[in-house]
């Protein structure tokens, strides 16, 4: 809901816009005419070879009156700088400028930053609804969506090259539901989908350093767009400026979070591979002089060691990799296994987290067969991630369904999870996730972990 905004200007006394057009289209046509007038009088005095001038310079000022005002675009380029200098405007730039920029600034952490701009830029002409159309490639991916219930599709821009040339370009506003000849021009070029929106007031183009980065269209009430001036350009143009710098400073800050997060990624892996590589010497040294040495007991001796070694160190880069015990990966031992059991020690490990994980009765006690090992360790991770998707007072459940062969284990939690807007737009991004300060951190705390600890 949005709270219609209230006119400050108290009614008064003043000149409507089209008589101070014609008074000062007059007057400027009168004041040319008296300048040639005295000026050719001033000629007649200086002799007759100087009055004959006067025909010639009476004809260049009405030629330049007929230019300036005689067409119907001089005259709208006229009428507007009369309206910026003479009259009182619709709107105070100043005003709106400051609105908007606290709107930008109050942000909360639940809010993305195309949210933040769609609720900044609604209130203008008290719009209800709103899609922030962002650039990803060769289409135009809407990443949020405001009291929208249509999931909107892609816009290719291969498709609407027309479209998005006439906004990188022109920095064209697109009216759709414009009578005026001159605000509907091009609304032909507007995708199908986006005329598909109900009550779309306009759609306003984000163009940074020349590029289209994206556009956002607007629902509002369809009245307004009657009294569609230059002025409501003007604004929305430089509102769109102000929304082109902020979305444009967020997605560069966005990309340089993810660079910075590869680097820690990669700084991690060479940490990785830096052990391995050394495992892998000593591996490759014992199985070189293995078929020199096989029979010396002192070569078996130390051979042995070196794998003892080795499997030690593996050991400890496993555990400081999970930040738990180490589990064995290779392990294939199949036998029936207790899933009470593996979920009571799945839970063992999850302590000292909270919310803890509540086993429900299972009635009989299940048997299958498996790995313990690798299926508590599984059990583990599910436990783990919905700890931290949900706050300290929040709840997991472990339910198992004993009327189906296999037997179906279902846990559940009461974070947030993720919504459909997070899975079309961000599932698959390196390093996304929905629970903050996390994905990344766990990578960042395991290398400074292993940098210490050499």
């Amino acid at each position: 809901m949005y709270i219609l905004r209230k006119s400050t200007n108290t009614k008064k006394l003043s000149l409507s816009r089209a008589l101070v057009f014609t008074t000062t289209s007059l007057v400027l046509a009168g004041s040319i005419l008296l300048g040639v007038s005295v000026l050719g009088y001033l000629l007649r005095i200086g002799g007759e070879e100087y009055a004959l001038m006067e025909p010639f310079l009476l004809f260049l000022a009405v030629l330049f009156i007929g230019f300036n005002l005689g067409t119907s675009a001089r005259r709208a380029r006229t009428r507007v700088w009369i309206n910026k200098h003479f009259v009182q405007t619709k709107f105070d730039y100043n005003d709106e400028w400051r609105n908007l920029s606290d709107r930008l600034t109050l942000t909360s952490a639940s809010d993305s930053y195309t949210s933040i701009a769609l609720h900044a830029v609604l209130p203008i002409y008290n719009g209800t609804a709103a899609v922030c159309y962002l650039i990803d490639g060769e289409q135009f991916l809407p990443v949020q969506q405001l009291n929208i219930s249509t999931r909107l599709p892609p816009i290719s821009t291969k498709d609407h090259t027309a479209f998005v040339d006439k906004m990188q370009n022109d920095n064209w506003m697109f009216l759709p539901a414009a009578t005026n000849s001159n605000l509907a021009k091009f609304n032909e070029l507007i995708p199908e989908c986006l005329s598909n929106i109900v009550s779309i007031l306009l759609i306003l183009p984000l163009v940074n350093n020349e590029r289209l980065i994206g556009f956002i269209a607007i629902s509002a009430n369809l009245e307004q767009v009657e009294n569609f001036d230059w002025e409501d350009l003007d604004l929305m143009r430089k509102v769109g400026k102000q929304l082109t710098n902020f979305l444009a400073y967020q997605l560069m800050t966005s990309e340089l979070v993810v660079t910075r997060q590869l680097e820690a990624f990669n700084q991690f892996t060479t940490f990785i591979m830096h052990d391995l590589k050394n495992l892998i010497a000593k591996q490759g040294m014992v199985a070189k002089n293995a078929a020199r040495f096989i029979d010396n007991p002192e070569f078996v001796a130390d051979a042995m060691t070196t794998i003892e070694n080795s499997v030690q160190r593996m050991s400890k880069l496993l555990a400081k990799l999970t930040q738990n015990t180490s589990f064995d990966l290779a392990s294939s031992q199949m036998q029936e296994t207790s899933l009470v059991d593996v979920f009571e020690r799945a839970i063992k490990r999850c302590e000292g987290k909270q919310p803890m994980p509540i086993l429900q009765s299972l009635g009989n006690d299940l048997t299958v067969k498996a790995d313990p090992n690798a299926l508590v360790m599984a059990f583990t991770h599910l436990l783990s991630n919905a700890q931290e998707a949900c706050d300290k007072n929040g709840n997991i459940d472990i339910e198992f369904s004993q009327n189906s062969e296999p037997i179906k284990c279902r846990i559940t939690d009461t974070g947030s999870g993720m919504d459909q807007e997070f899975i079309d737009n961000q599932l698959f991004k390196p390093f996304d996730s929905t629970k903050k300060n996390q994905g990344m951190q766990t990578l960042q705390k395991s290398s400074s972990y292993l940098w210490m600890s050499r």
